[in-house]
């Protein structure tokens, strides 16, 4: 039965890590999401700014905002999906965590029942 609950401590061990890398990739995203926020605040203020390149190129710097908005609104469904991701991550641990206990208190218990028959049959017989 120790097999059983070394597999088990190690399938919780890489399920804390998978939850690790969806965890960095979710921040990843939300930070890629805010960057191309601020892109797209920054392009509008010059576009609205009189500036000879903004007078030049008005539809550029629309088609730039445009793309750092889709690329924002992309990020933000990434995020999402990563967060799902670790959410069902918890809850797996989560399960496997209750089964790991389950079969520490059965290794327990077990071993209690061996030692006690052990005592038995080393007790001198009357």
């Amino acid at each position: 039965m120790a097999t059983r609950t070394k597999r088990l401590r190690q399938l919780i061990d890489l399920q804390q890590k998978l939850k690790a890398i969806h965890e960095t990739r979710h921040a990843g995203y939300l930070r890629d999401a805010a960057l191309a926020k601020a892109e797209a605040d920054d392009l509008a203020r010059r576009a609205r700014e009189t500036s000879p390149l903004a007078d030049l190129f008005p539809g550029l710097y629309e088609r730039r905002v445009a793309r750092a908005l889709e690329r924002k609104a992309e990020m933000d469904d990434l995020a999402e999906k990563e967060a799902r991701k670790v959410a069902a991550e918890e809850a797996r641990t989560d399960v496997v965590r209750r089964n790991y206990r389950d079969a520490v208190r059965h290794d327990e218990r077990a071993n209690a029942e061996r030692e006690i028959l052990e005592i038995l049959a080393r007790a001198p017989k009357k």
